[in-house]
């Protein structure tokens, strides 16, 4: 109690008070910034080439490093929910749904998350192990949220948006870095850094250990949601001359988590809790060279290795080899007109262990995927209207080629206000699980309104049965925006209107049951993907006022419409259609209280989830407060004092996908973080 009353007034300070004068000007803070510099600040995502903010024709914001600091967020969900329309609803202890325009959720597959553009996507399920990506946050430089398709640009799965996670070069972080925290519920966490800098070179390394206890399911027992991870990261960076740089990086990641599932039963009661652990290892390393050839040429190279390791109980064993190339380059033919070009290829080794739950066919997959892309930007008229159109071409394992393609138009009439349209297309590719897997989703309990009959009946799913899947899972795309601001205040605007064809998570059943003797006399009953059109629209909005010197209020909401196929409720589609709330807004108030402390409070509203007749799926609207007081005690040291979820109580704030694991409460979180450097 005596935590949640200091950080209430301290959020009572911040939204209601004017900075103290003694706000230090040499801090430098990137909050004391002018809105204009702001909107100077140069990104890659939108078109592979460094521009800034004002000038990219798509709905995009940028998370900085002195974001994820001042709010002291421990992972990137909670680095995310910085953004302004990226939907982040915490499942479990460490499971999370995270998603930008629709289908949120742990399998969310229509949104592509890179690291210094490499893709981390995946290939496995179709989605991001957010458990398992634990880039180092001392280490980001920025996070870029692209919203809406890029797929010309990026590649397939960049359906609903791009987050590209910038992580800073190993010069800009020399010296020793101890960061500590503890919180309740047995959340510890420890990070230790070191680097060196020199003539033309710099290298850092890395250590971390986090871990948490297990929270409260609904029903009051252990959810069984502990985590435990470990993870190593080095760095080296070299420039050999002015135009040309090299990157080298590694990674170990060590990471287990557990999960309370469902666990389907051919006798009474049919169904009970299974107490499963995920253990998922990486080892990563990867190699970036970058040079000017000519004048108005440029070019990189890229290349990726990866192990990884998936193991869920004894449900799943699979393993991930990744061999991943690519080149790209950057033309500036004539002033006002510049080309952007490259190709990718990717060798891919799958094998997978069948077991009771899942079979695999073929045991394993392995084979190349390729892509090639071509994106050209004109300046029509100079600081006017700007014209970009590209494409890019993917050819995946499973069903063949893409084409992804992209034209945009900016118009900028003055040089505080732009507008911008954008027509696109992106492609989702499927996963291994997808098309080779072979699920026991549920069991129909004999004697019920789905089964009358007196044998309870094993549902199959994935992409392994007979009968093969559709090869269109195309989004088709068309948005407006506007963008303003000067001074004290800049605003965006976008709306939006998505045709998505796909058949992820809708099926009906096929075929004739098959009769089992053993272990248990049950049937088998296929179930054949059901193809379907989802229609959505929106509108997101945010804006940014700053009415003093080191103090500043960010705001944002979106609205979602999703209008699907008839017979939603019938094939199971209902659950994704409405897992992204209608509305969701947020509010952060950042102040420099003093030279010494700053106070970051946070308050984030999402509606309800779920379809309302379907009171196992259905999430009722919740707002949550997330604040931290962070004391700069003296050069090289922070003490933060933060808590999340404060202001409600114990609460689910999303059902797990498919039905497959168990709900878990949500609990308020109080925390204590020193951060030290030498």
């Amino acid at each position: 109690m005596t935590l949640k009353l200091t950080v209430l007034a301290a959020i009572a300070g911040a939204l209601f008070a004017a900075p103290g004068p003694g706000v230090a000007a040499a801090a430098a803070q990137l909050a004391d910034l002018p809105l204009e510099d702001l909107m100077r600040i140069e990104v890659v995502s939108a078109s592979r080439k460094t521009q800034p903010l004002a000038d990219v024709p798509a709905a995009m914001h940028v998370i900085t490093a002195d974001d994820i600091r001042s709010s002291g967020v421990r992972n990137l969900p909670e680095a995310l929910r910085l953004a302004p329309g990226v939907d982040v609803a915490q499942i479990s202890g460490s499971r999370w749904g995270v998603s930008t325009r629709g289908f949120t959720g742990r399998y969310a597959n229509k949104l592509l998350v890179l690291v210094d553009g490499r893709s981390v996507y995946s290939p496995l399920y179709s989605g991001v192990i957010w458990e398992a990506e634990r880039v180092p946050l001392d280490t980001i430089e920025r996070i870029e949220v692209l919203h809406g398709p890029a797929g010309s640009v990026w590649g397939s799965n960049a359906v609903n948006g791009v987050i590209n996670i910038i992580t800073k070069d190993a010069g800009e972080t020399p010296g020793t870095l101890a960061d500590a925290a503890l919180g309740d519920g047995g959340r510890r966490m420890l990070r230790a850094r070191h680097g060196e800098a020199g003539a033309g070179s710099a290298w850092r390394l890395g250590a971390m250990a986090d871990e948490g206890a297990s929270g409260r399911s609904v029903g009051g027992g252990s959810a069984n949601d502990s985590f435990r991870q470990a993870m190593a990261d080095a760095r080296w960076d070299r420039a050999w001359t002015p135009d040309a740089r090299s990157t080298l990086e590694a990674q170990l990641l060590r990471s287990r988590s557990d999960e309370l599932q469902i666990e389907n039963l051919y006798v009474p009661p049919y169904a009970q809790p299974l107490p499963l652990s995920l253990a998922f290892d990486r080892a990563l390393l990867a190699a970036r060279h970058e040079q000017r050839l000519s004048a108005g040429l440029s070019g990189s190279l890229r290349a990726a290795l990866s192990r990884e390791t998936a193991r869920f109980g004894e449900r799943v064993d699979a393993r991930l080899d990744v061999l991943d190339l690519e080149a790209s380059a950057l033309w500036q033919a004539r002033p006002g007109h510049e080309l952007s070009f490259g190709a990718s290829v990717r060798h891919l080794d799958l094998p997978a262990s069948s077991s009771d739950w899942v079979r695999f066919e073929p045991a394993r997959r392995r084979g190349f995927e390729w892509g090639v892309y071509a994106q050209d930007e004109w300046t029509l008229s100079p600081s006017r209207w700007r014209v970009v159109a590209g494409a890019r071409i993917d050819h995946d394992l499973y069903t063949g080629s893409h084409l992804q393609p992209n034209a945009r138009l900016l118009f900028t009439p003055r040089p505080e206000l732009a507008l911008w349209s954008g027509l696109s297309r992106a492609n989702r590719t499927l996963s291994r699980a997808e098309h080779d897997g072979i699920v026991k989703l549920s069991v129909l309990v004999p004697g019920s309104a789905a089964n009358p009959g007196p044998l309870p009946i094993q549902l199959l799913s994935g992409g392994g049965q007979a009968g093969g899947m559709p090869a269109s899972r195309a989004t088709d795309a068309f948005e407006l925006g506007l963008r303003a601001g000067g001074g004290l205040w800049s605003f965006d605007l976008t709306g939006f209107v998505h045709r998505m064809r796909d058949d992820i998570a809708a099926s009906r059943a096929g075929g004739t049951p098959v009769l089992v003797a053993l272990p248990q006399p049950h049937l088998e009953l296929n179930t054949v993907d059901a193809p379907y059109t989802v229609h959505l629209r929106g509108v997101e909005a945010s804006a940014e006022w700053r009415p003093a010197t080191g103090w500043r209020h960010q705001l944002g909401a979106s609205y979602l419409e999703v209008r699907g196929p008839a017979d939603a409720a019938q094939t199971g589609l209902d659950r994704l259609l409405h897992a992204t709330p209608r509305w969701l807004a947020h509010w952060r108030s950042v102040v420099d209280l003093s030279a010494e402390w700053r106070l970051d409070a946070r308050l984030r509203y999402a509606g309800e989830r779920g379809p309302r007749d379907g009171a196992t799926m259905h999430v009722d609207a919740g707002t949550a407060l997330d604040a931290t007081l962070t004391w700069r005690a003296r050069p090289g040291t922070e003490l933060q004092l933060g808590g999340t979820n404060l202001l409600r109580g114990p609460t689910v704030e999303m059902q797990p996908d498919f039905l497959l694991a168990a709900a878990t409460r949500i609990e308020r979180r109080a925390f204590l973080r020193w951060r030290q450097s030498f």
